[in-house]
């Protein structure tokens, strides 16, 4: 019980940093499926929605991350100004969730291309791209603080 109580509050400090991380600098786009009808989320929600503590959109449909490789270093700038932290930490927090059985990490994808499909064949997709990727079939998210 105490390891649950551990991985909460763990979970709960790495959530409350989004929230003062600084203001988005650049290096990704967040994504999400076409239909879905989110014009821009703060980043404490996204954060909630990668980490699974959030699981439905507010239309409805099943909320689905989708991450990055760990060495792209689009995701090393997601996880600076979504989560607060460096990708390690996420991994780590992950590792201790799985660990204690409560879940599993958000797929990994090797590319844009490969997000971007991802998102468009998923109705809650969600996920995160370079700011070159081209994002025609996809919408793109404001990212709010």
């Amino acid at each position: 019980m105490r390891k649950v109580s551990t991985l909460a509050l763990a979970f709960a400090f790495l959530l409350a940093l989004a929230g003062t991380a600084a203001a988005q600098s650049g290096g990704f786009k967040v994504v999400v499926n076409k239909d879905n009808p989110a014009r821009g989320l703060t980043k404490g929600k996204i954060a909630f929605m990668f980490m699974k503590m959030t699981t439905k959109w507010d239309h409805g449909a099943a909320v689905a991350p989708v991450d990055q490789d760990p060495a792209a270093a689009v995701r090393a700038a997601f996880s600076r100004e979504i989560h607060g932290r460096e990708v390690e930490a996420i991994q780590t927090a992950w590792q201790r969730a799985v660990f204690a059985g409560r879940g599993e990490p958000p797929p990994e994808m090797a590319s844009d291309d490969e997000v971007i499909a991802f998102v468009a064949s998923h109705p809650g997709g969600i996920g995160y791209v370079s700011e070159s990727a081209a994002t025609d079939k996809v919408k793109v998210l404001d990212v709010l603080n």
